[in-house]
């Protein structure tokens, strides 16, 4: 009987530590998923900035540079393929594609490159599309450090910032940008 005791005990000793060790590790990713960029409106390019200077090549061999958001509303948007997000913008720019003048610039994941390329050339019938390296000079000097990311860009200046296309286009019918 002594021994049925003790293992009781033993078992429920090692439960406990179980739980504290379970509960520990719950508030570290609580913690750390609070610190990610995703998660605070700061990882999104700065409202009232100019569009830098860039230059590349679209899909359909097209050269873009910073002049195609000098004049009127244009839409920038940043995705990936590799990300669930992006594939629920990809969705929904299908599906109901802008009135405005769309850019869209997918990242390429390396080792992921062809997967990058059918899911950029889906997007081709919402505007023009690139596809841009992880380091690319345009998202790295818009500090884009999410994915996605859409821009509503008025006369070179950047006027909306968002993670969600529907809060995006939100802005643009309720008149916000001029």
């Amino acid at each position: 009987m002594a021994a049925l005791t003790g293992a009781v005990v033993l078992i429920v000793f090692v439960l406990a530590i179980d739980l504290l060790v379970t509960l520990g590790l719950i508030r570290r990713l609580r913690h750390l998923q609070q610190r990610l960029p995703a998660s605070s409106p700061d990882a999104l390019p700065t409202v009232g900035s100019p569009i830098p200077s860039f230059a590349m090549r679209a899909l359909d061999g097209e050269h873009l540079d910073e002049t195609e958001f000098a004049r009127g509303l244009a839409l920038a948007v940043f995705l990936s393929a590799a990300c669930e997000p992006c594939n629920r913008v990809r969705r929904e720019l299908s599906e109901r594609p802008p009135s405005q003048r769309t850019f869209v610039f997918v990242k390429e994941i390396p080792g992921l490159e062809d997967e990058t390329k059918v899911f950029a050339e889906s997007l081709d019938h919402v505007g023009t599309v690139a596809i841009i390296a992880q380091d690319d000079t345009l998202a790295r000097r818009l500090e884009i450090s999410i994915v996605p990311t859409l821009l509503a860009i008025t006369d070179g200046t950047i006027t909306a910032a968002s993670t969600s296309l529907p809060r995006l286009f939100q802005s643009l019918e309720a008149g916000v940008l001029a």
